[in-house]
Formats: C-alpha cells, structure tokens, sequence
C-alpha cells in the first residue's frame, strides 16, 4: 500500500516528486519586503514551499533576558524580548506573504511553537504547519484534543 498525503495541492508520498521546502525562518528578520522577495527567490529556485518561524515574543518569561552574538569582532548583547518582538511578523505582514506565496503557487509553511499561533495560521487558512522538535514535549500543543479541531497538518521533520 502506498502513502500518500497532500499539503495544499501538493501530493507527497511514494513515487512522487521530492517535496522542497526553503527555510527562511527568522533569516528575513521579520522584514516583510524581505520576506517577499525570498518567496519569488524560493519559487524561482524550483522548492515547493517556503518555511516561516512564527514567535511569540511574550513567551519570553525573562524580561531581563539577553542574547550575545559577535559582529565586527565586537560581542553584542541584546535583550531577548526586544529581539524577539523585531523578528515577528504582524498579522498583515503575514496576510501579504501567505497571499503571495498563493500567487506564485508555493506552499507558505511555518514553524510555530504556541497554542495563539496554530490559531493564528488556522485563521490564515495555512494548510500546514511544523512543530518543531523541541515541542514534541509540549502537551498542550499536539494534545489529540486539541490539534484535530484545526484544518490545517502538522508536520514534524527532523
């Protein structure tokens, strides 16, 4: 018996094309001109879909929580929360780079980590979603009584 599933009107499974996804993530930082003009770059480089993080930046139980990096030799600390809420889309961000994505007809996936946000991509009538390893732990967020009442797929890549 062959397996097969569909995401949007993309088919997956046994003896069918290789199903590509360009990962963005938060790369665009939160940027959506950026993020657009990585959707007509993944549609034009042959993927399937394009894969967004979607934060909560109030997830951030630390307000006082930072972050370090290094640039121009120098290390840089930034607050966590503040990073966070910059790399977020806002809502008609998100409506503009879905509807794009429907436009180029390219799969608009993205990983998301709280309970809002698979409401929010239900709302936005994405067909998929990812969650990702780290919350496989997360009961709330794929609890059978919960993850069913959605539309859209979960999807759980390694």
């Amino acid at each position: 018996m062959t397996k097969k599933i569909n995401i949007g009107k993309k088919v997956i499974g046994s003896n069918q094309p290789c199903f590509l996804i360009a990962e963005v993530g938060t790369t665009c930082l939160g940027d959506e001109k950026i993020a657009l003009d990585l959707v007509d770059i993944a549609k034009d480089s042959g993927a399937d879909s394009i894969k967004f993080q979607i934060i909560d930046p109030e997830q951030v139980t630390d307000k006082d929580e930072s972050y370090s990096y290094v640039k121009s030799k120098k290390k840089i600390f930034t607050n966590l929360k503040e990073m966070f809420k910059r790399l977020n889309f806002s809502r008609g961000s998100l409506e503009k780079i879905i509807e794009k994505c429907r436009k180029n007809n390219i799969e608009f996936l993205a990983t998301v980590d709280f309970i809002d946000g698979v409401d929010l991509l239900d709302d936005l009538g994405v067909n998929a979603h990812k969650m990702g390893a780290w919350d496989i732990t997360y009961k709330p967020l794929h609890d059978l009584t919960y993850i069913p009442h959605h539309h859209s797929m979960v999807l759980l890549l390694r």
